[in-house]
């Protein structure tokens, strides 16, 4: 097929479920996958592209998820925490375009790749949105126009992707894949500091032991499965730029960071 229509391709299109088919795939496994895909899947194609003599075009990720099964992993706070992690390395990645599978499907006891509840999961509203959505939209609100290069010390279970925006301020997303919390000084290079830094951290429940189908949002969670339906509302935590930035990442869970900039 490359051989034939390659050179008249616009772009190219790869679907991925990451983890391994129909298995009950651990926390781990789960959260590996999302490091690991992205640079195997792009450059896989690049190989293939460079076999054939074809130059490198826009690579678009139009299905992505997990396939995880068994332990209601797609329905719960780790399917966001992955999709986070995911995101910064498509990202980092040059994926042109990435495609979440899917807006609504079936209940199917948990197996559900779904991002809103279609309305046959019992005790709770039609299109109510799954732990995922939380994580993206917080990740759609505090990355920034750029990702701009970041580098995590001494801790290979903290992850970080760092942005700026074109408005001046410095955002950092940093995961914590441990179950203890850490203490996370983030360093931001080439910028003048302006008056406060804010985030939001998000933060799974204590439901269905490591799969926890909801989320809560600097404490505010919901009153069963997914999250706050007041997410748009809830007032970023701030504190004031003087010297370092230290902030607190508790277990498994995603801090979205903005730093104000003079």
């Amino acid at each position: 097929m490359l051989g034939t229509a390659g050179p008249v391709a616009d772009f190219f299109i790869i679907h991925d479920y990451f983890t391994a088919y129909n298995t009950n795939s651990s926390v781990g496994d789960i959260l590996n996958s999302a490091t690991t895909v992205p640079a195997s899947a792009i450059g896989f194609v690049k190989s293939q592209l460079s076999q054939y003599g074809l130059g490198i075009k826009p690579v678009a990720l139009s299905e992505w998820n997990i396939e995880a099964v068994g332990s209601r992993q797609n329905t719960s706070y780790i399917a966001g925490v992955h999709a986070v992690i995911s995101l910064g390395e498509l990202i980092k990645n040059e994926f042109g375009e990435a495609s979440r599978w899917d807006i609504a499907n079936g209940w199917n006891n948990g197996d559900d790749m779904g991002l809103f509840n279609i309305g046959d999961e019992l005790v709770v509203t039609k299109w109510n949105p799954r732990p995922a959505f939380f994580y993206q939209y917080y990740f759609w609100k505090y990355f920034g126009d750029r990702m701009v290069s970041s580098v995590v010390s001494n801790d290979a279970n903290i992850l970080s992707y760092a942005s700026s925006f074109s408005s001046g301020e410095s955002g950092v997303v940093l995961v914590n894949k441990n179950t203890s919390a850490k203490t996370v000084e983030v360093v931001i290079s080439n910028f003048h500091p302006g008056t406060n830094y804010y985030w939001y951290t998000l933060t799974g429940g204590t439901d269905n032991g490591d799969f926890s189908g909801s989320v809560s949002v600097n404490g505010n969670g919901p009153s069963g499965a997914g999250g706050p339906l007041n997410y748009a509302s809830i007032k970023a935590d701030a504190a004031p730029q003087s010297g370092s930035i230290a902030i607190s990442v508790p277990g498994r869970a995603v801090v979205y960071l903005i730093a104000e900039s003079k």
